[in-house]
């Protein structure tokens, strides 16, 4: 009787987080290769926005954020993949005048 090893939580994470990894590793070495082929090829507006912080509350471990670079990764000359952007910039907005006292 062969004894298969048992999985545990701690092990599933760091699968998970490998192959995370892996992806957003192959992403940026597609990236690489679009980017020496065609120098002058824009990124997307969603990519020119930046990259959400780790610290956001909506990445519970580390293999959420890592998956969620490597799909920006791969929207960044195919506008059709969709991500989470950080909120665009506020534009400056006149203050208010205030009301005259009568």
């Amino acid at each position: 009787m062969s004894r298969t090893p048992r999985t545990t939580p701690e092990t599933l994470v760091r699968i998970e987080e490998q192959r995370a990894e892996e992806v957003l590793k192959r992403e940026r070495d597609l990236n690489r290769v679009i980017e020496r082929r065609n120098p002058t090829l824009p990124s997307t507006e969603a990519y020119a926005r930046g990259v959400i912080p780790s610290s956001d509350p909506r990445w519970y471990t580390k293999a959420q954020y890592t998956t969620y670079l490597g799909r920006r990764e791969m929207g960044r000359f195919d506008p059709n993949v969709t991500y989470p952007t950080p909120p665009p910039p506020r534009r400056a907005t006149p203050a208010k005048p205030k009301p005259k006292k009568r």
